[in-house]
């Protein structure tokens, strides 16, 4: 009989405690908390996250200028300097159907004419970089075969003036290749055109184009 009476209350001391102390609900770990605790923190995430409309120029992106070289005697030499070591992104919402930004830069020693010496010359004629900008977003861009005149910063030599640029080409979502082409005045640059007298000149209205491809 007393061992009855012990058995229960033992049991009615282990089924109060068991009342005073319930078991914590197991933690539901869910894919989205998984996802945000792997890319909290990561910066190139973050920069993917931010902005996911930014395309990146590709190897056979080129800018090149074309100027008028007059001989005294002798039929006129149309010049040509290309650079393929261009550098920059692109900044195109399909979706908006905006041009948020463009940006190219390039050293004008890598520019190839034909003549070592003429590209040394025209290297210091128009400093150390030239620059290409997109000053204000433009809308109204649909992706698909695109024709429009943009007007883009140029520096040259330091100085920057806006040019305008017939622009024309494929856009989507995913792959930009377009091409640029634009007429500027070099002086407007504070760039004397070069000329030997009796020799040769060159004329001051130089075309500036560009071949521009670039992927996300």
């Amino acid at each position: 009989m007393k061992r009855a009476l012990l058995l229960g209350s033992a049991v009615l001391l282990l089924g109060a405690g068991c009342a005073t102390k319930p078991l914590a609900a197991p933690q539901q770990t869910t894919q989205a908390t998984v996802q945000q605790n792997n890319t909290m923190g990561d910066p190139a995430v973050d920069d993917m996250m931010q902005n996911n409309d930014v395309f990146v120029l590709q190897s056979d992106t080129s800018v090149s200028y074309v100027v008028q070289k007059e001989w005294f005697g002798k039929p006129s030499e149309t010049v040509v300097g290309t650079s393929n070591d261009v550098s920059g992104s692109v900044d195109y919402d399909a979706n908006g159907e905006i041009l948020q930004s463009v940006n190219l830069s390039m050293q004008t020693a890598s520019f190839d004419s034909g003549s070592g010496g003429r590209d040394k010359d025209v290297a210091g004629m128009l400093g150390e970089q030239i620059q290409i900008s997109l000053a204000n977003s433009v809308a109204g861009i649909a992706p698909g075969t695109v024709s429009v005149t943009i007007p883009l910063d140029v520096t040259i030599n330091g100085q920057t003036n806006t040019v305008d640029f017939d622009v024309t080409g494929i856009v989507s979502d995913t792959m930009i290749d377009v091409t640029g082409k634009a007429t500027a005045n070099i002086t407007d640059f504070g760039v004397k055109a070069p000329s030997i007298l009796n020799v040769y000149s060159v004329a001051e209205e130089m075309n500036l184009n560009f071949e521009l491809k670039a992927k996300k």
